[in-house]
């Protein structure tokens, strides 16, 4: 259970580093995307979950709810975006359990045991 959860954290932090390169390519992202119907039909149907706490004092929230605003409007449309109230830069089990539930669902492995 400990290398699940020590996973769960990885991807929690891998998360954070994608925010802040999404603000930074933002520009190159949507250019892409709005050049290519290809890329604009995946970009559509690729499903992003997007965590933030209030607190963060390390990547402040605003760049997570813009990450999500650029996300949305380079044509990620499959976007959730959940920020935790008071969270600081790092994750707790509430988040983590919501995004293993997240990704099972996408999966489609809801009832299976990790």
């Amino acid at each position: 259970m400990e290398s699940f959860y020590r996973s769960q954290y990885l991807f929690a932090k891998f998360s954070h580093i994608s925010s802040q390169e999404c603000l930074l390519s933002f520009r190159s992202l949507r250019s892409k995307v709005e050049r290519s119907h290809e890329a604009a039909r995946r970009a559509a149907s690729l499903p992003l979950f997007l965590c933030h706490g209030t607190s963060d004092d390390v990547v402040p929230y605003n760049y997570g709810e813009k990450s999500a605003h650029c996300l949305n409007t380079a044509g990620f449309r499959n976007l959730t975006f959940k920020s935790y109230e008071g969270l600081g830069h790092y994750t707790v089990p509430g988040e983590m359990d919501e995004a293993r539930n997240w990704l099972t669902a996408r999966l489609g492995l809801e009832g299976s045991r990790f």
